[in-house]
């Protein structure tokens, strides 16, 4: 057997073995089953804030997070993660909407407006999962949540952001072997 071909196998048997290791949360309290806001930084709107942590059973928990600042500005709550700076995260959170019109839901990352659901388009009364990614540009990242619902309330639970796993090794390795079909060229004897 030739030296190319048992490398080949070998790296295909590794490859196999690999595993890509699970993304820790990086949110304390997304599911605010402490029953307040514990882990989070609260900011009241300046007039109508009505920003709450309901005790009422959810499929995810026995407590969610309610937005209904009735006054056209914004309650948030925000959290400093960290991240490492050009790393991808996955943005997670399901969200209920109780009413139509006259509501805003806004998710920054690093200060930037990253979805902008206004008003928000949810189906009413039933929980709808929202996912997406973002990118660090800097070690530790600001994800903020605003949000208010002039005549009924936004109810946020389950919320989350994790890791995205680099393509895995295996990936590249499993594609190892096929780097080596390439013509050779024939030793002369």
């Amino acid at each position: 057997m030739r030296l190319s071909s048992v490398l080949r196998t070998s790296l295909v048997v590794v490859s196999a073995t690999l595993t890509v290791p699970a993304s820790a949360e990086l949110v304390t309290n997304g599911g605010f089953e402490t029953g307040d806001f514990t882990g989070w930084t609260v900011e009241n709107a300046p007039v109508g804030s009505s920003l709450v942590v309901y005790n009422d059973s959810t499929p995810f928990g026995s407590h969610y997070a309610s937005f209904a600042a009735n006054g056209g500005a914004y309650d948030s709550i925000s959290q400093l993660l960290a991240t490492s700076a050009g790393q991808e995260y996955s943005i997670s959170f399901w969200v209920n909407n109780f009413g139509v019109e006259n509501d805003s839901l806004l998710i920054d990352w690093e200060g930037v407006t990253v979805q902008n659901l206004t008003p928000l388009g949810t189906e009413l009364e039933s929980w709808t999962q929202i996912t997406f990614n973002v990118t660090a540009l800097s070690d530790g990242s600001l994800f903020r949540i605003r949000g208010f619902d002039a005549q009924s309330a936004i109810a946020l639970d389950a919320i989350s952001v994790t890791q995205v796993p680099a393509p895995g090794a295996a990936a590249v390795l499993a594609a190892l072997p096929l780097l080596g079909n390439g013509r050779r060229r024939r030793r002369a004897n």
